[in-house]
């Protein structure tokens, strides 16, 4: 793989869509450096105990998310891709500040409508033979299970914020992820992604991601905490008044920022 001249490959690139997601990990590196040579994005180098970092801001969305991984892999060549952040719940039992580690991200949005109006899904579909619309077997892409694992033990050992005012402690589940450029209000489809796919809530990103791991053979994990849920609550599309900006990633940031500093210890090893 050729890399940019004087480049140093990472152990871990984290993927990121919103600043006021990044910001939040950034403020538990132990070292923080915004690159500045020639990007299309906006970069930092960071370390984390003894794991050193890049974090991306790729922008919100599938197509920006899936760009800016592969100009990390390409250009930095990192040893395994985070993603965190925030999403919206699929769940009833899942409330704001609760934290999904997921296991499998699955693109819920990627479908045929038929001439009936009924809908057909078929994930990352390719050519295969005469059949140029073959549905990905894989119905999603699972996350690398020993980040999986290695997560999970760092929940157990991290103290993650309370949602303001909320009186609960913080929810640590794993289970799959589904993403698409596509923020779903409605309780009933809601429901029915959740049934079709078993996801636990949806971002805008992971899926995308993912794939262009998968694709790269690059490890994968991604993170997410509950922002909002439909269907508990309505929210604002119009001007987001009601969008926690200063909460959104933070829990997840906490989470990831534990598992960076654990990446060079084995599982298991943990104080």
């Amino acid at each position: 793989m050729q890399l940019l001249a004087g480049v140093t490959p990472v152990a871990a690139g984290i993927v990121v869509a919103m600043y006021s997601e990044a910001r939040h990990l950034l403020e538990l590196a132990d070292e923080t450096t915004e690159i500045c040579r020639e990007s299309p994005y906006t970069v930092w180098r960071c370390r984390f105990g003894a794991t050193d970092s890049l974090i991306v801001l790729s922008g919100i969305g599938m197509v920006q998310s899936a760009a800016a991984t592969q100009w990390l892999i390409s250009t930095w060549n990192p040893a395994i891709v985070g993603n965190f952040g925030c999403a919206g719940a699929h769940t009833s039992g899942l409330h704001a500040g609760d934290v999904v580690i997921g296991d499998r991200s699955v693109p819920h949005f990627n479908i045929q409508i038929q001439p009936d109006g009924s809908e057909r899904y078929v994930g990352f579909t390719y050519e295969s033979g005469a059949d140029i619309a073959h549905a990905d077997d894989q119905y999603g892409v699972p996350s690398d299970p020993d980040l999986v694992a290695r997560a999970e033990l760092a929940a157990q050992h991290s103290e993650l914020p309370p949602w303001p005012s909320s009186g609960r402690s913080v929810s640590v589940v794993i289970g799959s992820v589904g993403s698409a450029d596509v923020w779903t209000q409605h309780a009933d489809r809601i429901n029915a992604i959740h049934q079709q796919h078993g996801t636990l809530c949806e971002d805008m990103e992971a899926a995308a991601i993912a794939k262009i791991c998968s694709l790269n053979r690059t490890p994968f994990i991604t993170i997410k905490d509950i922002s909002n849920n439909e269907l508990h609550a309505s929210s604002d599309l119009t001007d987001f008044s009601d969008f926690p900006v200063d909460e959104v990633g933070k829990r997840s940031a906490t989470l990831m920022s534990r598992l960076l500093r654990d990446l060079g210890e084995p599982v298991g090893n943990h104080s």
